[in-house]
């Protein structure tokens, strides 16, 4: 017996098709904020691999004797991106590194032969190239922790875009290093 039998259900639609972009725009926002917490998540529990190896680095690379840490930080290094693999459940596979390490190797062989290079110099050379092999292997942690955020986000981050972090966590590095001293 009603006079109205949609019972007000054209005025209903109209306003959720009017609410509807607000409500899409909101939902976004809000995965962005999640998305954004997730990550700082990730980078939460791979920062003691991070920090880890870069100490354990900086140790090896302590040594006077110059070339003989080589393949030592670099067992470091390769074990920490396995590890931040794992904590942002990517897998690492010999494609993926090998994309990684084309983009941060050049700098990094000639950051490494520079390091090298310094253990010329009696006892200011290891204290050098100690400081220098922590650097290097904390912005490679923290770029990779970048790079599978990116990857665990969706994103398909460049080896450009790799290389400007690696270049930017070399500075946070220089900063971290300096703290601990």
């Amino acid at each position: 017996g009603f006079d109205e039998p949609d019972f007000g259900g054209d005025r209903l639609k109209q306003a959720i098709i009017d609410l509807l972009p607000d409500v899409y725009r909101e939902a976004f926002l809000r995965l962005e904020d999640v998305m954004d917490s997730l990550q700082d998540l990730h980078e939460r529990r791979a920062m003691p691999f991070v920090l880890g190896a870069a100490s354990l680095s900086a140790s090896a690379a302590a040594i006077p004797v110059p070339w003989i840490d080589l393949p030592v930080v670099a067992g470091i290094q390769s074990d920490m991106i396995r590890r931040i693999s794992r904590v942002y459940n990517q897998p690492m596979d010999l494609q993926q590194f090998l994309k990684m390490a084309g983009a941060v190797g050049g700098p990094m062989f000639l950051r490494q032969f520079v390091r090298e290079t310094l253990k010329a110099i009696p006892v200011v050379g290891s204290a050098a190239n100690s400081a220098l092999a922590f650097a290097t292997t904390y912005a490679l942690g923290k770029a990779c922790c970048w790079y599978f955020g990116e990857v665990l986000a969706g994103g398909a981050p460049t080896a450009e875009e790799l290389k400007q972090q690696m270049a930017k966590q070399m500075d946070v590095a220089k900063g971290v290093w300096q703290k601990r001293q």
